[in-house]
């Protein structure tokens, strides 16, 4: 099992690099609900519509995880050093998730193999 950031859902549909180690991996995975609203937002701003993403991303069959008061309090905690690095609300949520499960995550996003994190990045590109 893995945790899912938007981002390797969004190569998948989008056919971008690493599309298919990330749908290879991200099988039975677990999802963040704030990844879950990120995934939906860019997709809409695409053109999507709300049930169209939604079932897309429901095709997947991750399990969507709710955004809790511990998971808040951490992604809280991280916010003043991850900031200034890039680190969004949202990949925060997909961190903190991975930390909670142990898990590893699974993302295009590059620079959390630097952040030194306790825990199992997996970078699809």
């Amino acid at each position: 099992m893995i945790a899912v950031d938007s981002s390797a859902i969004l190569a998948v549909l989008f056919q971008e690099p690493g599309a298919a180690r990330a749908l290879e991996r991200m099988s039975g995975g677990m999802m963040s609900a704030v990844n879950y609203a990120e995934t939906g937002a860019k997709l809409i701003a695409r053109g999507w519509g709300r049930e169209e993403w939604e079932d897309v991303i429901d095709s997947f069959g991750l399990t969507l995880v709710p955004f809790d008061r511990r998971m808040a309090v951490l992604s809280g905690a991280m916010a003043p050093d991850f900031a200034r690095l890039g680190v969004s609300f949202a990949d925060r949520a997909c961190i903190v998730l991975g930390m909670i499960e142990k898990l590893p995550v699974l993302t295009g996003d590059r620079k959390w193999a630097s952040l030194g994190l306790e825990l199992e990045v997996e970078l699809i590109r």
